[in-house]
């Protein structure tokens, strides 16, 4: 029960990570725009345009960059401390395999909450670097220092990326394919 409680948790958690810049810029700017223009606006401002193939092989490229700039940083980690995976992600690398639908659509769920929180949100508010911050001491349950500052690397690859293109869907498909290498790279360790 207590590990279907932390997806409860979870699952409630990224809600509010959808909820918090709906609200918010409902609220600030509502009287602003009649309700259509508001939502028009709304999609364009978080880069919610149409989906187009480019857009999802690039998102394709830039996960395969992520992942090597996240070798390197493993290996180079790996030289200065024993232990690099974390109980929790050894866990959720276990379970992965035990329930590879319901991981799966977890681990794209949460990439797409968070991407369109911490980037397309917070970026916007807070800039790149403090946003990158929020997301990697967001990420502290890991249990594990190299996990956070490899969310904060991630964070901000993902922040300059947005920046560029303004684009939800890049970095939403770059991050859930993060997500799914760094556990197939995990149940390999275990």
């Amino acid at each position: 029960m207590l590990v279907w409680g932390r997806y409860i948790f979870s699952f409630i958690f990224i809600l509010l990570l959808f909820a918090i810049p709906i609200i918010y810029e409902y609220i600030i700017f509502r009287h602003k725009k009649g309700k259509i223009k508001f939502w028009k606006g709304f999609f364009r401002k978080y880069g919610l345009t149409r989906l187009e193939p480019r857009q999802v092989l690039y998102g394709i490229l830039l996960s395969f960059g992520i992942f090597a700039v996240n070798v390197i940083f493993v290996f180079i980690m790996s030289l200065f401390f024993k232990d690099t995976a974390s109980s929790l992600a050894s866990n959720l690398a276990t379970n992965f395999v035990l329930m590879p639908i319901f991981y799966s659509a977890y681990l794209l769920i949460s990439a797409i909450a968070e991407e369109f929180f911490f980037r397309a949100f917070l970026t916007s508010y807070l800039g790149i670097w403090f946003s990158s911050l929020i997301f990697a001491l967001l990420h502290f349950s890991y249990g594990s220092a190299l996990e956070i500052v490899g969310a904060f690397i991630l964070g901000l690859i993902l922040a300059i990326i947005w920046e560029k293109k303004r684009n939800f869907y890049i970095i939403a498909i770059a991050h859930f394919l993060q997500n799914i290498y760094s556990i197939l790279i995990l149940i390999r360790l275990i």
